[in-house]
């Protein structure tokens, strides 16, 4: 129910951000949610340690949810 909210309506989350990481040839950065979802981010700034907000807005094959930021 969470997520399926998160993802609906585009609510912003707090995310975490980590590190970086190639996503079907792209490069992300990877962190978390506070509900522990993975997710990754396209962004030219280093967002390592980093706690970003952004919107959850779709599920890929490898396990990570897109999120815009």
């Amino acid at each position: 129910p969470l997520l399926e909210v998160m993802v609906r309506y585009k609510t912003p989350v707090e995310i975490l951000f980590e590190e970086t990481a190639k996503i079907q040839g792209e490069e992300y950065w990877i962190g978390y949610t506070k509900e522990y979802l993975k997710v990754a981010a396209k962004s030219k700034e280093n967002l390592e340690n980093r706690i970003v907000l952004g919107k959850v807005e779709r599920f890929i094959e490898e396990g990570f949810f897109i999120c815009s930021i």
